[in-house]
């Protein structure tokens, strides 16, 4: 298998994170208490990127974009926390070694993450986040070319989407919070090459 060329392919996995709120100037306790969620769910979606190799080593590039149902909720101290990332991009960059004696690549990727997050306090006053923010990933897995054309993949990555300050409306003051989300995503794919 020489790995060179472009490729697109779909994925599916699944993706488990932490959401945590800094409330800052304590409107639901002591000021600068932090509280979390777990955000977790299935994400699916397509990739396409493109390699270059040169003797066993391998370089790449590639992106991906997936919709997802990811998120997490709970109620406490008479405030409802509630985290979700219904879509995730990456942009990264992937170094390999293409085995001698298999059509197998085992590599390291990392690169620039992208997460639709929403975030939200409500209780006494509302609170909420809802853009779009860019962080950063990196992670590894391995390839196997099953054919001369098709491959499957899998991998791990550490997705962080950084953080987001916010203002509450419709409390008795103005009170600032920060919301900051990050986890593990698995997932498998499939690759055609051209």
């Amino acid at each position: 298998m020489n790995w060179t060329g472009f490729y697109v392919g779909a994925n599916a996995g699944y993706f488990s994170g932490t959401s945590t709120v800094t409330d800052i100037d304590g409107l639901y306790g002591p000021n600068g208490r932090t509280y979390t969620v777990n955000p977790t769910g299935f994400i699916g979606g397509g990739q396409g990127g493109y390699n270059w190799q040169w003797d066993r080593l391998v370089l790449g590039a590639e992106g991906d974009f997936d919709g997802s149902g990811i998120s997490d909720s709970t109620t406490r101290l008479g405030m409802t926390q509630k985290s979700e990332i219904p879509m995730l991009a990456t942009i990264r960059g992937r170094i390999g070694w293409a085995l001698p004696n298999a059509p197998l690549l085992i590599y390291a990727t990392g690169g620039v993450a992208f997460g639709d997050v929403n975030d939200s306090v409500t209780g006494i006053g509302i609170v909420r986040s809802d853009k779009w923010r860019t962080g950063w990933t990196a992670g590894g897995g391995g390839e196997w070319a099953f054919s001369r054309d098709w491959s499957l993949k899998v991998e791990a990555l550490y997705v962080d989407l950084g953080s987001a300050a916010a203002m509450s409306a419709g409390a008795p003051g103005n009170y600032r919070f920060r919301f900051k989300d990050n986890g593990w995503l698995g997932r498998a794919g499939i690759n055609f090459y051209f």
